[in-house]
C-alpha cells in the first residue's frame, strides 16, 4: 500500500535559495542589468555601477524573500509531525503520520487530523474552520452500515462521519468505545490536498498590467535603439575612437530600463497587503490585490453573509389561520425539532448551527449527549421539559445533504420501543418525500417567504418492526413516504451594516448579485429591503414540479394572488420577460434551461439575473465561472462550506472566517466583517492606481534621462568630442531623486469611500497614454526653451564648440554650460513629474499631503535642487 499510495504528505517543496537566485539572474531583466553594469564599469562610472548592482540585488532579494515567505506560510499550514496509533493486522503500533496509508485503522485523539478518515467508533467534535471557513464545531459520529464501502460512497453517505485532513479534533467523547476510524485518503488525495493543489497550480488568470508593462519596455527599448544608431552615426564623424563611440552609445540602451522598476512595482502591492493585514484581512495570493481594483461584479451569499448568523424562531404555521404563525406547537413537530439536528453539548452549553439551536430551544426538550452507546445504543437522549415521561433516544443521524436539501434522524421512544424517522429540510425537499401535503401549503409558504421568513418543513413516519437493522439502513430508505407534520418559521435579520455596504458598492457602479441556497421569494424580500437597484417587477423562474417545464411568475403575484398562474419560460418569450422583469431564478431552472436551450441562452440569462436562489454549492461555482467567461472581474463573499468552490473560482474571493490561516479563499476577513468588502476594493483600486502612477513615473524617468544624454551627445558631436554626465550626477538623479520619490509615492493610502469612477484596466488606456505623452511634450518644450535661452545669452555663454575652437584642452574643461543647464533642468523635471502625478485629485487615493513621507521628501529634494540651481558661491563645484 505504501508503494501504491505514497507517503502521507502534502509536499510543498521548500524553495532553495540558490535555485531561486539562479532563476532571477537568468531572467532577461537582470541579464540586461548585469550587461549594463559591465558597460558602466568600463566607462569608469564605478560608484554608479556599484549602486545599480546593489539596487538590483535588493530587488532580487525582495522578490526571493516574498516568494520564500509565501512558500513558508503555505508550508506552515501543512507542517505536522505527529505519531499516530494504528492497528495493522490486529497489532497496535505507533507510526509517523507520513506512513499512514488508505485502509489503516487509526485511533482518533484530540489534535490535528492527518488524513481523511471515516469514523468507525466513538464520538468527537471537529473544528473545520481552516478548510471550510465554518467557525462552528462539527459533531462527528461513527459510520454505521453493512457491506463494502468505497471512498466515494463513504464521502457521499457518511458525511457526518468523515474527518478531514487539516481539521482539528477539539474533543473526543470516547466512553467505553475507542474513537477509531479508517483512513480513506492521504497526501494530495485528501480534501486539504486538493485545496493546496489549487493554490500551487491555480487556473491561469490574465494580468493585463504585467503584459502591458512589457509592451511599454519594448517601446522604450525601440526608442533607445534608434538613439543608439543615431549616436553611432554622429560619432563616426568625430575624432573619437570607434570603441569609445560604441561604448558611449550603449549607454543609451542601458538607460532604457529603470533598474529599480521591479522593486517599485512589488513594493506597492506589499504596502497594500500590510494595510489590509492591519484591518484583519489576510491574503495568500499577492497577485490578486490589483484584481481587487478591477472588480466589476460582486456576488454574495445571503444567510450569514448579508444576514446575521443567528435565526430567531417565530413559530409554526397555524393550519386554521391564514398565514399567521403560532407558538402553539403540535407534539409531533416538537419531537422533530428536538431530535432532527446535529447539536452537541460542551460544558453544559449547546453548540451547533444557529437554525438548529433556535429550533431545539423552541421544542421545550432537554438533551443529554451520551459518551457511548451503552444506554440502548443511543447517541443522544432528549426529554420533554413539559412531560418528563416523554423520552426519546437518537439511534442514527443522516447529515444534511445540500444536493437534496434535507437531513433525517432515526429515533426510538424509550417507553414503547417504537422507532420513527424524523425529517427536516426545505419545503420542496420534504414535500417531495411526503405522502400528502396541505392543499394551501404552497401559497402559505410563498406568503411567508415573500415577507422574508425562513421556512423549514418537517416530516415523520414510524418504522415497521420488520425493518432492517439500524446499521444497514441507508438515507434513501428512510427518507420516503413520510407524513408531512408542519412548517417552522424563522426570521433571519439583516446585519446592520449590510445596507450601507451595498449602497457603497451600488454608488461605485459595481454589479451586485445574490447567490443563495434559500427560497427565491425570501431572497427577493431581502434585496428589496436592502433597496438594491432592481426593476419594479421581479419574476421568479422555477421548474414546474408537475410537467417538468421552466415557468415564471411575478414575485408580487405569487404572494398576493391565489389564482395567479405560472407561465412558460422558454426561448419564445425569454427576451420579452427579461425586458420587463428582473429575474430571481432557481438552481433547478438554471439546470433545465442549460439542458434545453444551450450555453448561449443561459449566459444571456445569467448576465441579467441579479438573484440566484435554491442553488447547490457546485452551481454557485458554475455561476461565478460563467460570469468570468463573460469578461467580468468577479468577487465573491461567503461564510461557509457551501461557498468554498465559488470563493476559489472568483478573481477576488473573501471568506468571512475566524481562521487567520484559512485557505478557503485568496482573502480572509478574520473579523468576519462584511464591511471588509469595500475595504478590499478600495485597497485594490489604490494599489492598482499606485502601480499605474509609479510605472508612469518609472517610464518617464528613462525617457527624460535618455533625452538628456542624447542632447549632450549631440552637443559633443558638433564640437567633435564627447560631453558626458559624471558619475555623481547619475547617482544623485537615480538614487536621491528617482528611487526615493518612486518608493515614497507608494505610501499614499486609499480613499474612505468607493468612487463611481473605475481605474483604467490597461496601461494603454487613453488617460495613461495621454498623461505620459503630455508630460513628454511639456518636458520637450521646457527643455528646448531652456537651451534656446542659454544660446541667446551672449554676454556670458560659451559653448563647448567655441571653447575648443579657442584652444581649451577638453581634459581641463571640467564644466560646460550645456552640461550644467541640461542636468539642472532634468533633475528638476523628475521632481515636477512626481508632483504632477500625485498632486491631482484622485478618486482612488487620499490627497498627496496625507502621505507625509512623500510630501517631506518632495520638499527636501526640491529645496536641495533649487539650491543647486540658484547657488552662485561655488561651494557645490568645490
Amino acid at each position: 500500500r505504501v508503494e501504491r499510495f505514497g507517503a502521507n504528505k502534502v509536499l510543498i517543496e521548500k524553495p532553495r535559495i540558490p535555485v531561486l537566485l539562479f532563476r532571477k539572474l537568468v531572467a532577461p531583466f537582470y541579464i540586461f542589468q548585469v550587461i549594463s553594469a559591465v558597460i558602466w564599469f568600463i566607462e569608469e562610472y564605478t560608484v554608479y555601477a556599484i549602486i545599480i548592482i546593489c539596487l538590483s540585488a535588493l530587488s532580487i532579494t525582495n522578490e526571493i524573500y516574498v516568494e520564500v515567505s509565501n512558500s513558508n506560510r503555505l508550508r506552515s499550514l501543512v507542517r505536522s509531525d505527529h505519531r499516530i496509533p494504528v492497528v495493522r493486522s490486529g497489532v497496535r503500533a505507533e507510526v509517523h503520520e507520513s506512513e499512514l496509508v488508505p485502509g489503516d485503522i487509526v485511533e482518533v485523539n484530540e489534535g490535528p487530523v492527518c488524513a481523511d478518515i471515516l469514523l468507525l467508533s466513538g464520538l468527537c467534535v471537529a473544528d473545520e474552520a481552516s478548510l471550510t471557513g465554518e467557525a462552528l464545531p462539527v459533531n462527528k459520529e461513527p459510520a454505521v452500515g453493512t457491506g463494502l464501502v468505497t471512498e466515494a460512497l463513504a464521502r457521499a453517505q457518511f458525511k457526518a462521519s468523515c474527518l478531514h485532513a487539516g481539521s482539528i479534533i477539539t474533543r473526543v467523547r470516547e466512553g467505553s468505545d475507542k474513537c477509531r476510524g479508517v483512513v480513506l485518503s492521504t497526501g494530495f488525495s485528501t480534501g486539504r490536498g486538493e485545496l493546496f493543489r489549487s493554490i500551487l497550480f491555480p487556473k491561469p488568470i490574465s494580468f493585463e498590467f504585467e503584459r502591458d508593462s512589457y509592451r511599454y519596455l519594448v517601446v522604450l527599448w525601440s526608442i533607445a535603439i534608434a538613439a543608439f544608431i543615431k549616436r553611432v552615426v554622429d560619432g563616426a564623424g568625430t575624432n573619437t575612437p570607434f570603441f569609445d563611440t560604441m561604448l558611449h552609445s550603449l549607454d543609451l540602451i542601458t538607460i532604457a530600463v529603470p533598474p529599480a522598476l521591479p522593486l517599485v512595482l512589488s513594493s506597492g502591492i506589499g504596502f497594500a497587503m500590510q494595510r489590509l493585514q492591519k484591518r484583519g484581512v489576510f491574503c495568500i495570493d499577492s497577485r490578486r490585490v490589483n484584481s481587487c481594483g478591477q472588480v466589476t461584479c460582486y456576488c454574495f451569499d445571503k444567510t450569514g453573509t448579508l444576514t446575521q448568523e443567528h435565526l430567531s424562531f417565530v413559530g409554526v404555521d397555524d393550519p386554521e389561520a391564514a398565514g399567521i404563525p403560532t407558538l402553539s406547537i403540535p407534539p409531533q413537530v416538537k419531537l422533530v425539532m428536538a431530535t432532527c439536528h446535529s447539536l452537541s453539548t460542551h460544558e453544559g452549553e449547546l453548540q451547533g448551527y444557529p437554525l438548529e439551536l433556535a429550533m431545539f430551544n423552541a421544542s421545550h426538550y432537554s438533551m443529554e449527549y451520551l459518551s457511548d452507546k451503552g444506554k440502548g445504543g443511543f447517541l443522544v437522549m432528549v426529554t420533554s421539559t413539559e412531560d418528563e415521561s416523554k423520552k426519546y433516544g437518537v439511534l442514527k443521524r443522516f447529515a444534511f445533504d445540500a444536493a437534496h436539501q434535507r437531513s433525517s434522524t432515526i429515533i426510538e421512544d424509550v417507553d414503547t420501543k417504537k422507532r420513527y424517522v424524523v425529517v427536516k429540510g426545505s419545503l420542496e425537499a420534504v414535500s417531495a418525500i411526503s405522502v400528502a401535503t396541505p392543499s394551501d401549503l404552497q401559497q402559505k409558504v410563498h406568503s411567508y417567504s415573500a415577507d422574508g421568513y425562513y421556512c423549514i418543513g418537517f416530516g415523520m413516519k414510524e418504522l415497521p418492526s420488520s425493518s432492517s437493522t439500524i446499521d444497514s439502513i441507508n438515507q434513501e430508505e428512510v427518507e420516503c413516504n413520510v407524513e408531512f407534520e408542519g412548517v417552522a418559521i424563522f426570521k433571519n435579520e439583516l446585519k446592520p451594516e449590510t445596507k450601507g455596504m451595498l449602497d457603497e458598492l451600488g454608488g461605485a457602479k459595481i454589479d451586485v448579485r445574490i447567490i443563495t441556497g434559500d427560497n427565491a421569494l425570501t431572497a427577493v424580500h431581502v434585496c428589496r429591503e436592502l433597496e438594491m437597484a432592481l426593476k419594479p417587477k421581479i419574476a421568479v423562474v422555477d421548474v414546474d414540479a408537475t410537467v417538468g417545464g421552466t415557468v415564471f411568475m411575478s414575485a408580487d403575484a405569487i404572494k398576493t394572488s391565489t389564482s395567479a398562474q405560472w407561465e412558460g419560460f422558454n426561448t419564445s418569450n425569454i427576451d420579452a420577460v427579461m425586458a420587463e422583469y428582473d429575474l430571481a431564478i432557481t438552481g433547478a431552472a438554471l439546470e433545465k434551461i442549460r439542458n434545453d436551450c444551450g450555453d448561449d441562452t443561459i449566459q444571456r440569462i445569467i448576465k441579467q439575473t441579479p438573484i440566484f436562489a435554491r442553488v447547490r454549492p457546485q452551481q454557485k461555482t458554475w455561476i461565478v465561472e460563467q460570469l468570468i467567461e463573460m469578461g467580468l472581474i468577479v468577487g465573491m463573499c461567503g461564510d461557509g462550506t457551501n461557498d468554498c468552490g465559488a470563493l476559489k473560482a472568483a478573481h477576488v474571493g473573501l471568506a468571512l472566517s475566524s481562521a487567520e490561516a484559512s485557505i478557503v479563499a485568496p482573502f480572509t476577513s478574520k473579523a468576519k466583517a462584511i464591511l471588509d468588502v469595500p475595504v478590499l476594493l478600495r485597497e485594490g483600486r489604490c494599489a492598482l492606481t499606485t502601480s499605474f502612477q509609479s510605472f508612469k513615473f518609472m517610464c518617464l524617468y528613462p525617457i527624460i534621462q535618455l533625452s538628456m544624454v542624447i542632447v549632450l551627445a549631440h552637443v559633443g558631436s558638433e564640437a567633435d568630442t564627447e560631453v558626458l554626465l559624471t558619475n555623481n550626477q547619475y547617482v544623485w538623479d537615480d538614487m536621491a531623486i528617482v528611487l526615493g520619490l518612486s518608493i515614497a509615492m507608494l505610501y499614499t493610502g486609499p480613499t474612505y469611500t468607493l468612487s463611481p469612477e473605475k481605474p483604467p484596466n490597461t496601461l494603454f488606456s487613453l488617460s495613461i497614454v495621454a498623461s505620459i505623452v503630455g508630460q513628454v511634450a511639456i518636458f520637450i518644450a521646457g527643455f528646448a526653451a531652456a537651451l534656446a535661452v542659454l544660446h541667446h545669452e551672449d554676454s556670458w555663454f560659451c559653448s563647448v564648440k567655441d571653447a575648443l575652437a579657442y584652444g581649451y584642452d577638453m581634459e581641463a574643461l571640467e564644466y560646460s554650460y550645456e552640461d550644467t543647464t541640461t542636468w539642472l533642468f532634468v533633475h528638476l523635471s523628475y521632481i515636477v513629474v512626481a508632483i504632477a502625478f500625485n498632486i491631482m485629485k484622485d478618486p482612488f487615493r487620499l490627497p498627496f499631503y496625507t502621505n507625509k513621507i512623500f510630501t517631506t521628501l518632495v520638499i527636501l529634494t526640491l529645496g536641495v535642487n533649487l539650491w543647486f540651481l540658484l547657488d552662485t558661491s561655488g561651494v557645490i563645484n568645490d
